[in-house]
């Protein structure tokens, strides 16, 4: 993850260089195995008085807007032959699209396990609370075992009166400091409601599980 742009995100590669008979190859292997060799016709080069392996490093791993760095290279017997740059240029190109190449053909996408279904779900029956609103829903949970089950409240197939719509922990009792556990609660009637427009909730307390149940009055 070589980049001065922290948003930049590139893979490591090797780049490795040997003569050949008829001029030089070049090998890209990256990180995962996956490799790309390319064989260059270059006749009758010049033996190099100096070495030339850092100047066909450069120019071998200036690898551009690829999605690629270069992470080690060897240029081997090659670093003592001079080559034009830009047939290292053009050797650098074939080989990442050789490369590139590889890596599509050598992908292999993760399939999708098929579901097991011999595990049982933790019960065997769902109220409209398991808001099972459509067939694949149904479906899922009678292959897991559930014998009954509810439609959930939207599909408009059940009378809702006297159905606890909502259980909350939060509490209006206690909000209002009138918990029936506690000192006061004579200030509000047994029986409350909730209005909004023309819906009317009643309001009911389970004390015992310190939960406030909501119900279509």
């Amino acid at each position: 993850l070589q980049s001065n742009n922290s948003a930049d995100r590139k893979l490591p590669i090797d780049i490795e260089c040997w003569p050949t008979a008829t001029g030089f190859a070049v090998k890209v292997t990256g990180d995962d195995g996956v490799y790309a060799i390319i064989n260059m016709t270059s006749a009758n080069n010049p033996k190099a008085n100096t070495s030339q392996e850092e100047t066909q490093k450069r120019i071998l791993g200036k690898l551009g807007d690829t999605p690629f760095y270069l992470r080690h290279f060897n240029a081997g017997h090659l670093a003592e032959i001079f080559i034009p740059a830009s047939l290292l240029s053009q050797a650098k190109r074939r080989a990442i699209k050789a490369f590139e190449h590889a890596k599509k053909s050598g992908y292999r996408f993760e399939q999708r396990k098929t579901e097991d279904k011999s595990f049982p779900y933790m019960a065997d029956s769902i109220t409209f609370t398991g808001n099972v609103s459509n067939k694949a829903a149904r479906t899922f949970y009678a292959d897991h075992g559930v014998k009954a089950i509810e439609d959930a409240m939207e599909c408009g197939k059940m009378d809702s009166s006297n159905t606890i719509l909502m259980t909350t922990r939060y509490c209006l009792r206690r909000e209002l400091n009138c918990c029936l556990k506690k000192e006061g609660k004579e200030k509000l009637p047994a029986q409350l409601f909730l209005e909004s427009g023309d819906i009317r909730f009643s309001v009911e307390f389970d004390c015992k599980h310190c939960q406030m149940l909501l119900k279509k009055a």
